[in-house]
C-alpha cells in the first residue's frame, strides 16, 4: 500500500485537491481496501469516498477458486504472463532471477511459493495471502466505500463477500449483482459506458 499512499500524499502536497476518491478494480480493489483499513487513522483529509470492484477480499479464497477445473484456462494464462515477466526481469537482473522454477509451476500458489513469498520475506504462501488480504481490516474502514462483486465471479469464493463486515460497519456498502463475472459488468442496452462505472460514479456523486 506504500505506493498508493505515496501517490496520494503527492497529490495532497502538490495538486491541493478539494476532494479525492479511489476506485480500484480486482487487485486494485484489494489494494484500495487494504489501504483504507490499515491506514484508517492517517488518511488525507480530502479522501472522501472509495469503490472496490471485483476485489479479492480474501486472497486464499481467490487462490482456491483458481485451482478449480473450470478456471484452468485463466490459471494457465496467468502463469504464462508471469513467466514472461520473470524473463523480462532476467534481462535486467542477469544471474539474480531465473525462470527455471516454471518447470514445476502449475498454479498461482506454485508461483507465489517460488517467487513472491521468498522475495518479500514471507515464511509461506499462507502467510503472504493472510498479509495481503484486506478482509481483517474492513472493520477499521471509515471512508464511505462501495464494494461491488458479482455472485457469478469465477475468481471469488464465499469468503470474498464480506457481508457481516458490511452489516456492522456503516461506512461499507456491499452490492452483489447476480451476474457480471470478473469485471464483466455491462449495461443493457449498451450506452457507451459500462454499468459498474456508472454505478461507481453515482456512489461517488452522493
Amino acid at each position: 500500500i506504500e505506493d498508493l499512499e505515496t501517490v496520494l500524499l503527492h497529490a495532497h502536497a502538490v495538486e491541493r485537491p478539494r476532494r479525492l476518491a479511489l476506485v480500484g478494480f480486482s487487485l486494485g480493489g484489494n489494494l484500495t481496501l487494504s489501504y483504507l483499513g490499515r491506514r484508517a487513522g492517517h488518511l488525507p483529509a480530502e479522501l472522501s469516498a472509495a469503490v472496490a470492484i471485483s476485489a479479492p477480499v480474501d486472497v486464499q479464497d481467490c487462490a482456491d477458486q483458481l485451482r478449480r477445473r473450470a478456471n484452468r484456462f485463466y490459471t494457465a494464462r496467468f502463469v504464462r504472463l508471469f513467466r514472461a515477466r520473470v524473463r523480462a526481469k532476467m534481462l535486467v537482473q542477469p544471474g539474480r532471477i531465473s525462470d527455471a522454477a516454471f518447470a514445476h509451476i502449475r498454479t498461482l500458489d506454485d508461483y507465489d511459493a517460488a517467487y513472491t513469498a521468498p522475495h518479500f520475506g514471507f515464511a509461506s504462501v499462507a502467510d503472504l495471502y493472510r498479509f495481503v488480504s484486506p478482509r481483517p481490516h474492513l472493520p477499521s474502514v471509515r471512508v464511505p466505500t462501495l464494494l461491488i462483486s458479482a455472485r457469478n465471479d469465477p475468481f471469488l469464493g464465499p469468503r470474498c463477500f464480506p457481508e457481516a463486515e458490511a452489516r456492522e460497519n456503516p461506512a461499507l456498502f456491499l452490492e452483489r449483482p447476480d451476474s457480471g463475472g470478473h469485471l464483466g459488468f455491462i449495461s443493457r442496452p449498451f450506452n457507451g459506458r459500462g454499468w459498474v462505472e456508472q454505478r461507481a460514479l453515482d456512489f461517488l456523486a452522493r
